[in-house]
Parts: C-alpha cells; sequence; structure tokens
C-alpha cells in the first residue's frame, strides 16, 4: 500500500508508479508526482516502484486549448 494524496491506495508489491498513476485513474502524461518528497521526471514513471507505505503527492496539469 502507497499513501496517494494522503488516502491509503491497496496496490499490488512492485507496482510501478506508472501502474500505481493507472490504477488510480490518472493520466500519466498530465500528471506531476511528488514521491516521499522528491519530485519525479516523468520518464522514471516506469522504472520506479515505490516502497511500501511511499507518500505519493499527485497533481493534474492543466489542460486547455
Amino acid at each position: 500500500m502507497v499513501f496517494f494524496n494522503d488516502k491509503p491506495l491497496p496496490c499490488p508489491a512492485g507496482a510501478t508508479l506508472l501502474e500505481i498513476l493507472k490504477f488510480a485513474g490518472r493520466d500519466p502524461a498530465l500528471t506531476v508526482v511528488v514521491a516521499d518528497g522528491k519530485f519525479v521526471p516523468r520518464p522514471d514513471y516506469a522504472r520506479l516502484v515505490p516502497a511500501e507505505g511511499a507518500r505519493l503527492t499527485v497533481r493534474d496539469l492543466p489542460g486547455g486549448g
């Protein structure tokens, strides 16, 4: 389990940040993530496996056009 914007989010062990974002219904291309107080560059989403109990702060980028 990780904490997704301060709410517990059960997720499979070994899930990448990319998988967690999709599981939570977020579009990774339009999302900014801070994991345990550190900004995560978008290319790292597919590689980063948050530790059990990690705190993810997730914000959607504003869209428009």
